[in-house]
């Protein structure tokens, strides 16, 4: 058994308060022919709003999976921890995913007793899974809406930011 992974990354900036940043990878297993071949991509943009008070910064991102002869434990998952926060753990699941989020950041600019650093959120999500066999359709696509809280803990060296989002499925699942 032999296994390939390929992948690729690149950023642009846009203008100086906004970038993009792509990232492309495929992997595969060969076991005399191609088994468990999967692609994925992400798309990120940033926008920061450095004239608004309080300080703003808006982030989409578009993310999808394609999976071709996938082993039985492969799944590509669209919930509550995958891009649609508005659903059920396990919501969503299949071998092709696409999810697209944005959110719009607020940071109150403070450090509050020298520890933390309050904000909120306001996002969007919306997204699609097909099970093996079966093609994406539009019209299954489910979206969320809500908002977020967020704490900057600002002396952490790691896990900086506690996120506790509150969302509303648009959708029945």
């Amino acid at each position: 058994t032999e296994r390939l992974r390929l992948s690729a990354s690149e950023g642009w900036r846009v203008d100086p308060s906004s970038f993009v940043l792509a990232k492309l990878g495929w992997e595969m297993r060969w076991d005399g022919s191609p088994a468990n071949e999967l692609l994925s991509g992400t798309v990120l943009y940033v926008r920061k709003f450095g004239d608004l008070v309080p300080l703003q910064t808006f982030v989409s991102r578009l993310l999808f999976n394609i999976g071709w002869r996938v082993d039985r434990d492969v799944q590509f998952f669209a919930d509550a921890q995958n891009g649609l926060r508005g659903y059920r753990l396990d919501a969503f699941e299949g071998d092709k995913r696409i999810v697209w989020n944005a959110e719009q950041r607020i940071f109150g600019g403070k450090e509050l007793l020298q520890l933390f650093s309050p904000g909120a959120a306001v996002f969007f999500d919306a997204g699609a899974v097909a099970e093996p066999g079966r093609p994406l359709h539009w019209t299954e696509v489910k979206s969320d809406a809500g908002v977020g809280l967020r704490i900057g803990i600002t002396r952490a060296a790691t896990n900086t930011i506690l996120r506790l989002d509150a969302a509303y499925p648009l959708n029945a699942d």
